[in-house]
């Protein structure tokens, strides 16, 4: 009969709390039902065996074997004169059958320390310690070693999990390991009274007495280390479990080190440690670049299925991340990788814990979080940007020489990344598509900067993120269509991308910066500000007039890109104020960095267009400036600047005049003379000429303005 047990003691976070979870799981596998298997439900930990509830409870109390766990490589190991022996003099006297193992890795401790009054100095003294442990130790004591610590050659590191080779600082886990045994079973092996209520307390989360105070807890558990603001008054003592301690060393045995040809300069083997990396400081509330501590970060897998300890054993070996430019050292790259390349084994999320250091030089295991892991198209958009967004981080790690700006645009980019991964819904992604933007308009802000650190603009966005980000709304489409419009002959969007783009940037190629001077060129084309979305569309549409006179160009000499022409009705919408002029100008700035080739196919979200009647002086205005030239209306004429000016200076009336007398002299008769305008509206006029219209729009407004065509065209008003 298989029992399932709901282990409500052992939770996902703190890092203390998981590690007993795999303990237990791994205790049980190999000493007692071998066909064991866990899985986690919620925030939970399950185990179904053939162990009863009563026999589990009689195994941890009577027949349970620890792991030796010894550091005789450690000050505070135990095996100096000075060291603490309360707890390995009774495990080393003892004759029950359970400490048998133990006393057996005492004794060759005992010999590799012999005639030592202090611990080996780091280096060589300390290596050839660990080799000769490795050499002479019993197969059951080496899963310790290989957790605890890295032998490469002639090299030696240490993962963050369990500090400098088993001990942080001053605390040496193994030692209070010992300590927390002999406390449970003081009776030469037999346990304690109290050990049965402190054991259910740890499995169930059950209330219980007995909990040690100012006992040692290391980083596992942030949350019982005492200290400051840790109780109701100014300071507070620690509280352990010590079932707590001990299960949680047993499972931070299952996170061996793999071996690796060459270590990184924090001398840390974290990148060969089961999914770990170097930290960042990104994803989690209190994080600040000063917290990217050498020890980095780790993490912890979740999974739904049951599985057993010999499959979790297997997923941790193999738990090296990679993405698909190789090592993934930074989170965001690593979250990259587990989304694209899926949750090996069945993983479902990750819990994220990093290293940091607290209460002065103390460290902890902080919770930053759980990084769900589903099937989405965010590492491909994720992939797109992360050799930009790493760009932006390295132009913005010196805290003397780089802005302060850069850094906080660069964190709330990678928070978005992150997001990104567990939740690719169409409001992420256009989130992070906003913040890209925004970091693109910020280097325009820092010329100089952005010159020596030979960082470029938002380029090589794909068609995905349309379909990605897309929302139906009418301020998406209008940025969408805005964003990707052309000039023939003037911008090959091959090396320039689109000419929009140009209006915001002082651009050499696509994905490169016009210098002069150390800094950014300056381009008298660039004339878009940011701060006011009609205005700059205005300023735009104004630059546009000139360059088009210029070239002999009919309209404005804008056509719709790649990814069409903008909807009438949004037109309509955005001349009346019926849009979030905020959210439109956003979404425009990140979508400039589209680079759409003829191959790419844009597909909206399929919505149906409003049949709004036409306003009559949005069509007189856009049949006397369209921003192209319309064949099938003979529209072929140059703008006029003494119509944009008026309606940029918020003149509608005189507007009006200068359109109708255009229209008349190009053969259309208009129904509407006068532009019947506030001052607001008549700006929008203006700026609404950025908007590109398609031929049919043109018809549309002609059809619902102008009589039929009364003459050939005479030539330009």
């Amino acid at each position: 009969m298989i029992h399932v047990h709901p282990l409500k003691g052992c939770a996902p976070a703190p890092l203390a709390h998981y590690l007993k979870a795999l303990g237990l799981l791994r205790l049980v596998s190999e000493q007692a039902d071998p066909g064991a298997r866990g899985w986690w439900e919620g925030d939970h930990f399950a185990l179904a065996t053939r162990l009863s509830a009563t026999a589990l409870e009689r195994f941890l109390l009577e027949d349970y074997r620890p792991t030796p766990l010894i550091a005789p490589w450690n000050g505070g190991s135990g095996f100096y004169p000075k060291d603490n022996s309360t707890g390995i003099e009774p495990i080393e006297h003892s004759t029950h059958p359970r400490f048998a193992p133990y006393r057996e890795v005492i004794a060759l401790g005992r010999r590799v320390t012999a005639g030592r009054e202090r611990r080996p100095n780091a280096g060589p003294e300390k290596l050839g310690m660990l080799e000769w442990c490795r050499a002479q130790w019993p197969p059951e004591a080496l899963p310790w070693m290989d957790a605890a610590a890295a032998l490469i050659g002639d090299d030696l590191a240490f993962p963050a999990l369990l500090g400098t080779g088993g001990n942080d600082g001053r605390l040496d886990f193994t030692n209070n390991f010992m300590q927390r045994l002999a406390g449970l079973f003081p009776g030469n092996g037999k346990p304690a009274n109290e050990a049965r209520g402190l054991l259910l307390s740890a499995l169930y989360g059950a209330a219980t007495q007995g909990l040690l105070a100012n006992a040692a807890v290391g980083q596992f558990l942030p949350g019982g280390a005492g200290g400051m603001n840790a109780g109701p008054g100014f300071d507070a003592k620690s509280l352990l479990n010590p079932w707590d301690f001990v299960l949680m060393l047993e499972g931070a045995v299952a996170f061996q080190v793999a071996s690796v040809r060459q270590l990184d300069s924090t001398r840390r083997a974290q990148i060969a440690a089961p999914f770990a990396m170097r930290a960042q400081a990104t994803g989690y509330g209190s994080a600040s670049r000063s917290e990217e501590s050498a020890r980095g970060e780790q993490w912890m897998p979740l999974w739904r299925r049951p599985m057993r300890h010999v499959e979790v054993r297997s997923v941790l070996r193999e738990g090296r991340l990679r993405d698909s430019r190789g090592g993934a050292s930074r989170p965001v790259k690593a979250a990259m990788a587990l989304a694209a390349h899926g949750a090996a084994r069945g993983i479902t999320a990750f819990q994220r814990f990093v290293f940091v250091e607290r209460n002065g030089l103390s460290n902890l295991a902080v919770d930053a979080g759980r990084i769900e892991v589903r099937p989405s198209q965010a590492p491909r958009l994720l992939d797109e940007i992360e050799g930009w967004v790493q760009s932006l981080r390295r132009a913005s790690s010196d805290p003397v020489r780089d802005p302060e700006s850069l850094r906080r645009q660069v964190r709330q980019l990678e928070d978005s990344m992150l997001g990104l991964v567990g939740d690719c819904r169409p409001a992420r992604v256009r989130e992070l598509l906003i913040r890209l933007g925004e970091a693109d308009a910020g280097l325009s802000l820092r010329p100089q900067h952005t010159a020596s650190r030979k960082l470029g603009p938002l380029s090589g966005l794909s068609a995905a993120w349309v379909a990605a980000a897309d929302d139906g709304s009418p301020e998406f489409r209008l940025a969408l269509a805005c964003a990707t419009q052309w000039v023939p002959g003037e911008f090959d969007p091959k090396t320039r991308g689109h000419a929009f783009r140009a209006y915001m940037h002082p651009l050499a190629t696509r994905d490169r910066f016009a210098l002069a001077g150390g800094a950014l060129a300056k381009d008298a084309r660039v004339v878009w500000s940011g701060h006011d979305l009609v205005r700059d569309l205005i300023a735009v549409v104004r630059r546009r007039s000139i360059e088009s006179d210029r070239s002999k160009a009919s309209g404005l000499g804008l056509r719709p890109g790649r990814a069409g022409a903008a909807r009438l009705a949004d037109v309509q919408r955005f001349v009346l104020g019926r849009v979030d002029d905020v959210k439109l100008a956003a979404l425009l700035r990140g979508l400039a960095g589209l680079s759409l080739g003829k191959a790419d196919q844009v597909a909206l979200r399929s919505t149906r267009e409003d049949a709004l009647p036409v306003f009559p002086p949005l069509a007189l205005v856009r049949l006397a400036v369209p921003t192209w030239d319309i064949p099938s209306l003979r529209i072929q004429q140059r703008v006029d600047a003494r119509l944009l000016e008026a309606l940029a200076t918020g003149s509608p009336r005189r507007a009006g005049e200068i359109a109708s007398r255009r229209l008349t002299a190009w053969g259309l008769r208009p129904r509407l003379s006068q532009i019947t305008a506030d001052h607001a509206q008549s700006r929008r006029l203006a700026a609404s000429l950025g908007f590109p219209l398609s031929e049919s729009a043109h018809r549309r407004l002609a059809d619902a303005l102008t009589f039929r065509r009364v003459a050939e065209p005479t030539g330009d008003a």
